[in-house]
């Protein structure tokens, strides 16, 4: 009885997940970060403008061990600032996850930046 009883429990647990109230305020706290990747970028090319998608897997413990990016990374234009956003998003930390059993599960999150250089 006491192992069903367990095995119920764990069932019911499952792989855990990251607490969406939690993340979206955390995340906009890196906005300052992409700014200033796009801020570089604009000193080589001021019409610089498009949007840079930024897909992260965040692991059980909140760490980002993957980060991709559209378009991809690269040494000019939305290229440079998409491989400078990637870099970054790599050392940010989420929460962990809540109730969780699985430790390889992981949490996949994107977000989309639009990115237009200020008018004077």
């Amino acid at each position: 009885t006491i192992l069903e009883q367990t095995k119920a429990r764990v069932k019911k647990l499952g792989p855990g997940k990251h607490d969406p109230g939690q993340i979206g305020p955390l995340l906009s706290r890196y906005n300052q970060e992409i700014q200033a990747c796009y801020e570089q970028a604009l000193a080589a090319d001021p019409k610089l403008g498009g949007t840079v998608v930024l897909n992260l897997d965040a692991d059980q413990n909140g760490a980002i061990p993957g980060a991709s990016t559209d378009p991809k990374a690269g040494m000019a234009g939305l290229p440079q600032v998409a491989g400078c956003v990637a870099e970054r998003a790599r050392a940010w930390k989420l929460p962990k996850k809540d109730n969780g059993t699985a430790p390889a599960s992981s949490t996949r999150i994107t977000l989309t930046y639009r990115l237009a250089a200020r008018k004077p």
